[in-house]
């Protein structure tokens, strides 16, 4: 027992840690079942080195099951159980206000208390978690950045001979973070000079463009859909972008949450008025 996954994390929190996790684990608000506060209670005991020789995987069970026969299978499961609740625990008590989820909460964790079978296994679920989610909007880039930052802290760290290789994914998902943030607020800013019948100083404008034009990001269709946008706004000849963006919204509707379609589509309607009908436009 003393080499499971739940005491390798359990034995890196101080005293004043393992006594709030004892108040979180008892709590009625999470919920945790008898027999889970039961294992916290035998494993809280022989904290916080778990070198007594009774502390083993038998007297857990013993203890948790006491009027009853149950083979290991059981207490693993409530092991299992028990490993969730410190991770929420976790969450709860070590992440800040920049922490975005509990997956990156807990990789900042592990690699605080260099846990790194959990920093590996807590990464891979991060990255799955991600390609999960249907709407690729910049909070879905933002926690990408941060994940792979997270990771390459924790990968610096371990290899301090500068073998790290991760750099290149981090400047990708900054790249992506920042092209997403810079295209949706040029396109704000372009509808609203037409609005308010105003001029607003776009920086970087034509270096971003022309950088899209080069590199691979304009095959990803979130960008895509937000490039057409930018260029429907800005150009003069705006058929092919009309066109273009409509088809785009149509193919990859899934990828945009309803903010983002409210406003794509408000980009549409102020150039099918503007086009066929007249000059007026609207706010997105």
């Amino acid at each position: 027992m003393r080499n499971t996954r739940l005491i390798k994390v359990i034995e890196t929190l101080s005293k004043p840690e393992m006594k709030r996790l004892k108040e979180f684990v008892h709590s009625p608000f999470f919920r945790a079942s008898k027999t889970e506060r039961d294992l916290f209670d035998f494993i809280y005991k022989y904290a916080p080195d778990f070198e007594h020789k009774k502390f083993t995987q038998e007297q857990a069970s013993k203890y948790v099951f006491a009027d009853a026969n149950h083979d290991d299978s059981a207490i693993i499961k409530v092991q299992s159980r028990l490993f969730k609740l410190v991770e929420q625990f976790i969450y709860y008590y070590f992440s800040n206000k920049d922490l975005p989820n509990v997956e990156i909460a807990l990789m900042r964790f592990y690699d605080k208390k260099n846990l790194s079978a959990q920093m590996e296994s807590t990464y891979k679920k991060a990255l799955k978690k991600q390609q999960s989610l249907p709407h690729k909007n910049p909070t879905y880039f933002y926690n990408q950045l941060i994940i792979e930052k997270q990771y390459n802290s924790f990968l610096a760290g371990k290899f301090e001979d500068g073998k790290n290789t991760h750099y290149q994914q981090v400047m990708e998902k900054l790249d992506g973070f920042y092209l997403m943030e810079k295209l949706i607020h040029m396109c704000q800013v372009s509808n609203t000079e037409k609005v308010k019948n105003q001029k607003y100083e776009i920086a970087l404008m034509d270096e971003v463009l022309a950088f899209l034009n080069q590199s691979n990001y304009k095959d990803t269709p979130i960008i895509m859909i937000w490039h057409t946008a930018l260029l429907l706004l800005q150009s003069d000849d705006k058929y092919e972008h009309y066109y273009r963006l409509k088809t785009l919204l149509v193919e990859h509707d899934a990828l945009l949450n309803q903010t983002d379609k409210r406003v794509l589509y408000t980009y549409l309607e102020n150039n099918t008025k503007r086009v066929f009908e007249s000059d007026a436009y609207y706010e997105a």
